[in-house]
């Protein structure tokens, strides 16, 4: 069952290969961005703690989805690599082995690997290979496939953002090489590409999101600027020698210009989306925010596209700065609470827990006061708290408010309405991870009944409430046999 976590790859590897694992960690963050990957150079600010090892605990068990260790006699020597080694033994006694993707250097005993367990033995081979091969494991196991807490979409834009960019690399390659088995390999990722494409139009979620920004393009394109008149009247102004009158008109039409010429970009960048062509969209987004800087429309957009993309530290600096114009307005809190959410979702995948809960509490409190105790902005609302509380580990607390959520949903929504099953799955999620695997699966059975009434047996959301029922009965046959 996968859950939504802060690194996608976390490297674990002894100091004298150093510059070697640098190359790869630089490569992988060009497929990911550089907050999906767990390389201790990146975050040494996180590591200067007095509790490291708790915290590398967490990051190897819990926040990463794929744990690349790389085995050699300098590994099986250092402290600090043997701890890493036993994170990950607990791994594949939670039935996970396949979240862990081992590299050899050497042929040194490691303790607690087998003579039967697979690894990928890399001497004499280039650091660009075994990004290679650590992007073809991610691509296959599609680790963002599985529903959100946060979210109700089953693929996420930065997995079609990760093969664009395989696609973009390729092409480059058969421009210079014209090679058969690159021809092969490049059709085979854009089928790949437009099967994503076609899971994320599936989703309800990005549907209505595509009808939205139809709609606000379409009323954008109708509106008519009439600069025009500005410049006739500084024209008048200056034949009567009026020049302060002339420089403030054309001040005007400058900024008005200025603005259209920023609607344009915000324009274009719509519809780069709607072709779900979104690292384009987001180029055109920015442009227009250094147009227009403080426009907290544009703002919003490039934050969110940014979160969406990987791009979290560019994501809050646009989702900063937005709260900070929006906090200044004497009237209109409620876009206030839009932006505290949307920053709360940005902390919450750096794996910064509590400053996401400060946001959600924040985006909860003004949504009350606006839509009070029942509404579905509130269910959304709880939903995030609780995924962040799951995060942390505080089970009870994201039963409790995933609880609150599906109240609120079953009051709009027909029983049988996907985002019932999304509530339903969160709270299999909670109980599954609290060791109550009945309940979880009990959950975990309405999400699937529901999902299939609704998709039909063939969708992705079905494979993955398999795929958490299989897991949950799996957990409590372990239990059983201790």
């Amino acid at each position: 069952m996968t859950t939504p976590k802060r690194f996608k790859v976390a490297l674990s590897f002894p100091g004298e290969y150093r510059p070697f694992i640098e190359q790869v960690a630089d490569l992988l963050s060009k497929e990911y961005g550089r907050d999906s990957i767990f390389y201790d150079f990146y975050y040494e600010d996180e590591l200067a703690r007095t509790d490291l090892d708790n915290y590398l605990m967490n990051v190897y068990t819990k926040e990463s989805h794929l744990v690349v260790p790389f085995f050699c006699e300098d590994y099986a020597n250092k402290e600090w690599c043997r701890l890493e080694w036993r994170f990950m033994r607990e791994i594949i006694k939670k039935k996970r082995g396949e979240d862990i993707m081992p590299f050899r250097f050497d042929d040194s005993k490691i303790d607690g690997l087998l003579s039967i367990d697979g690894y990928i033995d890399i001497r004499g081979r280039a650091p660009q290979e075994i990004v290679d091969l650590i992007v073809k494991r991610v691509t296959k196991a599609n680790y963002n496939k599985s529903v959100n807490p946060v979210s109700h979409t089953l693929v996420s834009v930065s997995d079609l953002q990760n093969i664009e960019n395989q696609i973009a690399d390729l092409r480059g390659l058969i421009s210079n090489t014209n090679n058969d088995d690159f021809n092969t390999q490049l059709k085979k990722l854009e089928e790949e590409r437009d099967d994503l494409k076609l899971q994320l139009l599936k989703s309800e979620e990005v549907r209505q999101e595509q009808e939205k920004i139809k709609e606000e393009l379409e009323k954008s394109l109708s509106k008519q600027k009439e600069s025009d008149i500005l410049k006739q009247k500084a024209f008048e102004a200056v034949e009567k020698e009026d020049y302060d009158t002339a420089e403030e008109l054309l001040k005007e039409s400058a900024k008005d210009r200025i603005s259209e010429v920023a609607e344009d970009f915000y324009q274009l960048g719509k519809v780069k989306e709607l072709k779900l062509e979104y690292r384009p969209a987001l180029e055109y987004y920015e442009l227009a925010v250094r147009a227009s800087p403080n426009n907290v429309g544009y703002l919003d957009k490039a934050g969110r596209l940014s979160r969406d993309l990987g791009y979290v530290d560019n994501a809050l600096r646009y989702l900063d700065k937005a709260i900070v114009i929006e906090e200044q307005k004497e009237t209109g809190t409620k876009d206030l609470a839009i932006y505290y959410n949307e920053i709360g979702l940005v902390w919450h995948s750096k794996g910064e827990y509590d400053k996401a809960i400060g946001y959600y509490e924040q985006a909860l409190e003004i949504d009350k006061a606006y839509y009070g105790d029942s509404h579905p902005t509130i269910a959304t609302r709880y939903n995030n708290l609780g995924s962040a509380w799951y995060s942390k580990g505080e089970y009870d607390k994201a039963i409790d408010y995933h609880v609150r959520a599906l109240e609120i949903d079953k009051k709009y929504y027909r029983d049988s309405h996907p985002y019932i099953a999304i509530d339903y799955n969160n709270l299999g999620m909670a109980w599954d991870s609290k060791g109550e695997y009945d309940k979880a699966i009990g959950y975990y059975e309405q999400a699937l009944e529901i999902g299939k009434a609704y998709y039909g047996d063939s969708h992705p959301d079905i494979a993955i409430r398999y795929n958490n029922l299989g897991s949950a009965w799996s957990s409590k046959g372990s239990m059983i046999k201790r």
